[in-house]
């Protein structure tokens, strides 16, 4: 019995510890897509900001799509929503149809902000769990022996640890599926 528990505490790290690298790897190249839809949201809000010309300002003169563009680069895709949302109302008395158009815009790339959050969020609580399991599988090894010579222990042990694992694995399925979800 002390073979399998040995076997069993040191393994399930491992596992766990792949199953997290994979994770991340997958969030990693999700985020990089998520950035870089926003960077053509962005671009487009831009253009729609500096195309609309009106009576009383020209945007394109005041160059308001370029400043915008600048602005967005240099937060490194940070609460852009919120500088979306205030450009909008700054220009919405220079034109209320153009202004309804970017508020649109700028709704898409807040929804698209909050799913970023959520799926940075989830993925800590996660990892946190996942490297609790971790470090006190580990600590477990160096008490097989006496954990092995009581068996109420054993089990106890055995039991917590599979539980332990199988809600890290339930993490990892809403994870993704919440990511691949908000793919489309």
């Amino acid at each position: 019995m002390e073979n399998e528990l040995l076997y069993f505490f040191s393994t399930l790290p491992q596992i766990l510890a792949a199953i997290v690298a994979l994770v991340f790897i997958f969030v990693f190249f999700k985020l990089q897509n998520i950035d870089k839809e926003t960077a053509v949201i962005c671009r487009s809000f831009a253009s729609t900001l500096g195309n609309n010309a009106t009576t009383i300002r020209n945007w394109q003169d005041l160059g308001s799509g370029r400043l915008f563009m600048d602005k967005y680069l240099s937060q490194n895709f940070n609460n852009i929503s919120a500088l979306m949302f205030a450009t909008c109302d700054e220009r919405e008395i220079d034109n209320k149809d153009a202004t309804v158009r970017l508020r649109k815009v700028a709704d898409k790339v807040y929804a698209i902000e909050l799913s970023k959050l959520e799926l940075i969020k989830n993925v800590k609580m996660l990892s946190f769990f996942s490297f609790f399991v971790i470090i006190s599988s580990l600590v477990v090894i160096p008490f097989i022996n006496l954990i092995n010579s009581n068996f109420i222990v054993t089990y106890s042990f055995f039991g917590a640890f599979i539980i332990f694992a199988i809600i890290c694995l339930l993490g990892v399925y809403l994870i993704l599926s919440n990511a691949l979800k908000n793919t489309n």
